[in-house]
């Protein structure tokens, strides 16, 4: 499992090239672990629980829009990206990002049953 040095590490490189951190989640594992600094960790950011270890990250993408990296808060670096349009709505925008999230998990899944 990750420690709260290495999340540290991916936040920093992450922000070092113009993203904001701005969802996280934990599971209840990972959320045990860093518990003692969730807020300096994160920095205020809101922390929810879930079934993965991930965290959204957002920069102003060329066509201008917004660009949302779905990083693991895994060892290994892996992450998805979507790029949204200016115009999008609140709720077309959760939809996507729910869809990335899916993403991701089916991702882990395939990876833990070995494919």
């Amino acid at each position: 499992m990750i420690d709260v040095a290495t999340i540290r590490s991916i936040i920093e490189q992450y922000e070092k090239f113009g993203w904001e951190l701005r969802r996280v989640f934990l599971t209840s594992e990972l959320q045990a672990k860093v518990e003692s600094v969730v807020d300096r960790l994160f920095r205020g950011v809101e922390v929810k629980q879930s079934d993965l270890d991930a965290a959204w990250f957002t920069r102003t993408a060329k066509n201008g829009g917004t660009a949302w990296e779905l990083r693991a808060l895994e060892e290994s670096p892996f992450a998805l990206i979507e790029v949204v349009d200016p115009d999008i709505t609140a709720d077309e925008l959760e939809l996507t990002l729910s869809a990335t999230e899916q993403q991701l998990r089916d991702r882990r899944h395939s990876a833990s049953n070995g494919n």
